[in-house]
């Protein structure tokens, strides 16, 4: 175990047990009462901008300046609160079983040509099974559209995205998006805020 570094940016805040950290490339799981590192991941070739919880799928997806989304498999032992700080999210609750291990990989996206700067999400129970709708935002303004579901046929699962959609409607850089009550919302330097049903 290491001590925690100075330079983490994007904190994610966690219980008295675990929280998730970003700094530069990777990705780590502290010990938050003694800010011990117990496990740092390389997640991405360049600084990760963006990350994303869902606690139900006990999935962490993280976007980069690399211009690639990636998944991971978070072994959290306990409910725990993450907060991304940079981009003022609220808590989510995460919980899935605690290894010393990191994060585990378990799919990518690299379909954007910029870096990708804002993620969001919910999950689609109108299926069978239920799958995730996600949304990446890049530097470019492009938003992209995802359905991406979790493959157990062959070894270890993992998470295989299809591109549903493209939304084009910013020329510059997206700030943030947000979904909810069946729509995304998406904030630039702009006053406007495009909102799109989904």
């Amino acid at each position: 175990m290491t001590p925690l570094r100075k330079d983490y940016q994007g904190l994610g805040y966690g219980c008295e047990h675990l929280c998730i950290l970003r700094a530069d490339s990777s990705l780590s799981l502290v010990l938050f009462k003694t800010k011990t590192v117990i496990s740092s991941t390389l997640a991405h070739s360049d600084f990760v901008k963006t990350l994303l919880v869902m606690p139900s799928l006990q999935l962490l997806v993280s976007g980069s300046s690399d211009k690639s989304v990636r998944f991971w498999s978070v072994p959290l032992k306990h409910a725990c609160l993450v907060l991304n700080a940079e981009h003022g999210h609220g808590s989510r609750d995460l919980s899935s079983p605690l290894s010393s291990d990191g994060l585990t990989p378990v799919g990518s996206i690299s379909a954007h040509t910029r870096p990708v700067e804002s993620l969001a999400a919910y999950l689609d129970t109108t299926t069978s099974p239920p799958h995730l709708v996600l949304f990446t935002a890049d530097t470019m303004g492009v938003i992209k559209v995802w359905d991406v579901v979790k493959d157990s046929t062959e070894g270890p699962p993992i998470w295989r995205s299809t591109l549903r959609d493209e939304l084009e409607d910013h020329r510059t850089r997206i700030n943030e998006i947000v979904y909810g009550e069946g729509h995304l919302w998406s904030g630039k330097n702009s006053r406007s805020c495009p909102r799109w049903p989904v």
